[in-house]
């Protein structure tokens, strides 16, 4: 059953398809550069939960929020930082509705602390997926099946693992922005509303989308399709839709992996292969090159591990 809270926050006079979205933008505007990313990171962690029990992403009740963050295997002061973010969050939105349960539910996240359960002791180590996994997530979708939701499906996920784009790079993107004969896309609307041009890595990526794009004459590269799989309206599809695919494909493989998990495997393989660090740091869109490091020092541990010897254990 849908909430009063949820209820409340559809009712707000936002314009746009996706109101959890609008919401966030919103809560955007009132931060500083220097917490967006943060704040960006648990929203999407957000959507990723509810999605995954079942809740409305809009369902910002205390209980809900709670849970959410128990869920989270982090630092004590990564889950401050959440809190912290989803009680912006329920404050924007009782500022925009004014409803007395919607303040009522931002005063209680004011007095009450997160709980320490699920707490870890250390910051969670960067997951990338090794060769053979990209390989059956690539091979999910067979491409010559003449199905066109595996088409997209197939052009969606190669597409996400061959560029490193984020989940709402990848649902923005029009035909006019890709060039499949030179390989490369253009986010018109990166991070913090910074465009750039991303490389598509390899041939795989391009030869499923230009199966794709015969199929789909439309504007949009990725647009919904219907459970028997014919075109629907020519909009994009929601980051929604995407997450849903990326679930299916993680049902049908056994490998588990998100969006960011592509962008980090991306930035990971290109670190190992030598790739310039500048040059990788314009892929994935990242503001500062300190970001990009993170995925660096994970690359020199995996090379040094092979050039590593000790002279006890199994060698």
């Amino acid at each position: 059953m849908t909430s009063a809270l949820a209820l409340r926050a559809n009712a707000l006079s936002i314009q746009d398809a996706d109101p959890i979205d609008a919401l966030i933008a919103s809560v955007m505007k009132t931060l500083a550069t220097s917490s967006q990313r943060v704040y960006g990171q648990t929203y999407d962690l957000w959507k990723d939960w509810c999605h995954a029990q079942g809740e409305d992403p809009l369902s910002l009740s205390p209980a809900n929020i709670l849970d959410f963050l128990s869920a989270q295997r982090v630092t004590k002061t990564t889950r401050q930082r959440q809190f912290s973010a989803m009680r912006k969050l329920v404050d924007v939105l009782a500022l925009l509705d004014g409803g007395d349960d919607i303040r009522r539910a931002a005063e209680f996240l004011r007095m009450v602390k997160p709980s320490s359960d699920n707490l870890s002791t250390s910051e969670r180590s960067l997951h990338a997926l090794t060769p053979d996994e990209v390989g059956l997530l690539i091979d999910c979708w067979p491409g010559t099946t003449g199905n066109l939701i595996h088409l997209r499906n197939r052009a969606l996920i190669t597409l996400m693992l061959a560029t490193g784009l984020r989940r709402s790079e990848i649902v923005a993107l029009l035909w006019d922005d890709v060039d499949l004969e030179r390989g490369w896309v253009y986010v018109r609307h990166g991070k913090g509303s910074k465009a750039r041009h991303a490389s598509i890595v390899g041939e795989y990526a391009i030869d499923a989308l230009m199966a794709w794009k015969r199929a789909n004459l439309g504007q949009c590269v990725f647009r919904p399709l219907s459970s028997t799989g014919a075109l629907l309206e020519d909009v994009c599809m929601s980051a929604d839709n995407l997450y849903r695919i990326v679930k299916e494909t993680e049902r049908a493989t056994g490998v588990l992996w998100s969006p960011h998990t592509a962008r980090r495997t991306l930035a990971t393989e290109l670190l190992a292969q030598n790739a310039p660090l500048p040059d990788v740091q314009e892929q994935m869109g990242h503001v500062r090159g300190s970001t990009t490091l993170i995925y660096a020092k994970a690359a020199d541990a995996e090379t040094r591990r092979k050039r590593f010897r000790t002279r006890y254990g199994n060698n």
